[in-house]
C-alpha cells in the first residue's frame, strides 16, 4: 500500500488474522472430534452463541461504543480480536464438551 496508515492497519490485522486462523484449527478439529462421539446440537450452541455473541456483537461494542475501560476504537481491529477471543471461548467450551464425552459410560 502506498499509505503508510493503510500498511500499518494490515500489519496490525495480520497477526490478528493469525490468532485467529490458529483458533479456528483448533475449534474445527473439536468440533469433528464432538461430531464422532455423536454430539453436535451442543457444539452448534456454543458455537453460535460464543460467534455471534462475542464475537460480533463484542466486535461491534469495542469498534463503536467501548467496553468496560477500553473505549471505542473506531477500527476492524476490534473486529477481529473479538473474533479471535470468541474462537478461544468456543474452544474452551468444545474441550470441556470432549472431556464430558470421553467420561461417559458409553464410550468406555
Amino acid at each position: 500500500a502506498k499509505d503508510d496508515a493503510v500498511a500499518k492497519m494490515s500489519a496490525q490485522l495480520l497477526i490478528l488474522v493469525g490468532f485467529y486462523h490458529v483458533g479456528d484449527a483448533l475449534q474445527t478439529l473439536c468440533f469433528f472430534v464432538l461430531r464422532s462421539f455423536k454430539v453436535t446440537f451442543l457444539p452448534m450452541m456454543v458455537y453460535g452463541s460464543m460467534l455471534w455473541g462475542v464475537g460480533l456483537s463484542g466486535g461491534y461494542l469495542l469498534a463503536y461504543e467501548g467496553i468496560g475501560s477500553l473505549s471505542a476504537t473506531q477500527s476492524p481491529a476490534a473486529f477481529w480480536l473479538m473474533s479471535v477471543v470468541a474462537l478461544g471461548l468456543v474452544c474452551m467450551g468444545l474441550m470441556l464438551l470432549i472431556a464430558r464425552a470421553l467420561k461417559s459410560p458409553k464410550y468406555r
